[in-house]
């Protein structure tokens, strides 16, 4: 089932027809994950490793204080937790700071996650969201001395045909500062999104117009 899970996670992290979907507001379903919620529930002897296993991977989707605040207090996340997964709307909430603080906040008790991925949606306009998260994310990175690949991915469209004729670069130090530093780091992803002006002029990345 966890397989499973990783399997469907990175589809929808991946495939061109999801992006469609999250343009639309809809989330990750998590199937597989509302399997092992419900193994939880089974039989007390079941409830152990159906937990662990669902904590394996930490989803968070949106900026919902609720949701994150129940994150917080099930002890389903811990040393035992290898992957994170953040998506957010385009659109910057006021609620936004607060809610990171409490991501913070729970990052300190996932020590030993290996990959991770941030995801934001599509909007009408560039993507601050993005920037944001990913100065806040450089922040905490240190956190996690086995990270091994991180993935950024802005579903903002750019290209012939829309709006946006070429990627949003902004530049952000802190983040190559974090991976520097980070002794088992191997592979960044990037996907609509340039973290450095000088990658921009590199003959090996190649830009893809969805």
């Amino acid at each position: 089932i966890h397989l499973q899970r990783r399997a469907s996670l990175r589809e929808w992290q991946e495939l061109r027809i999801h992006k469609v979907e999250r343009s639309r507001g809809l989330i990750f379903p998590d199937e597989a994950g509302k399997v092992l919620g419900y193994l939880r529930r089974v039989h007390p002897s079941w409830t152990f490793i159906a937990s662990q296993t669902l904590g394996r991977i930490l989803i968070l989707q949106g900026t919902e204080l609720r949701l994150l605040r129940a994150a917080n207090f099930i002890p389903i996340f811990g040393a035992w937790t290898y992957e994170v997964y953040l998506s957010f709307p385009w659109s910057r909430t006021l609620a936004f700071d607060e809610f990171w603080d409490s991501v913070e906040g729970l990052f300190a008790r996932i020590p030993r996650v290996t990959s991770m991925c941030l995801q934001v949606s599509s909007g009408p306009t560039f993507n601050h969201t993005m920037d944001d998260a990913v100065r806040k994310l450089s922040n905490v990175l240190h956190i996690f001395k086995g990270l091994r690949s991180l993935r950024l991915y802005s579903d903002q469209n750019h290209g012939p045909g829309t709006d946006h004729s070429c990627l949003d670069i902004i530049e952000i130090p802190t983040l190559f500062h974090a991976l520097e530093n980070a002794p088992h780091f191997e592979i960044l992803v990037l996907r609509n999104f340039l973290p450095c002006f000088a990658l921009a002029r590199k003959d090996t990345i190649a830009y893809a117009f969805p």
